[in-house]
């Protein structure tokens, strides 16, 4: 169900697209589920890494999808594109959830529009290396959850 003043759309926001060469596991979980719900009738946009092989913009399976920068960048390209109105009037936006040394995406700060956190493996031993004491608990407890 749309959100008030959505238009029912969705905003993907993912490390590589399905076409990515450096494509892992859990982008291409995000680009089925991206490309489940255009199958169902969403307007989606998918907002990723850019690759030097693949256009900055195409189509997949009815996703529109944006290579804004490089792997890199991406977390700063996303808030940019968020502080701009990429997630405004959606009825929802579909977030990974990166960890390691990437820079997340932190949606909930840049748009009203519900968040819907995607996260597909268990990184409480890379969060206790890189986060010590205070990385331990947020994935023991926060997002230790299984589903």
């Amino acid at each position: 169900m749309p959100t008030l003043h959505s238009d029912g759309s969705v905003l993907v926001l993912v490390a590589r697209d399905s076409d990515n060469p450096h494509q892992a596991g859990g982008d291409r979980h995000i680009g089925v589920l991206a490309e489940e719900l255009a199958a169902r009738g969403r307007a989606v946009r998918l907002l990723c890494a850019s690759d030097p092989s693949l256009p900055a913009h195409s189509e997949r399976r009815g996703v529109r999808v944006d290579r804004i920068a490089s792997l890199r960048w991406l977390g700063p390209a996303v808030w940019a594109r968020l502080l701009g109105g990429a997630g405004r009037h959606r009825a929802f936006v579909v977030e990974e959830m990166i960890g390691g040394a990437r820079v997340p995406f932190l949606p909930p700060l840049f748009t009203r529009s519900p968040v819907v956190g995607v996260w597909y493996q268990d990184n409480t031993p890379l969060f206790r290396a890189q986060y010590g004491a205070v990385g331990a608990r947020l994935a023991d407890g926060w997002i230790g959850m299984e589903l």
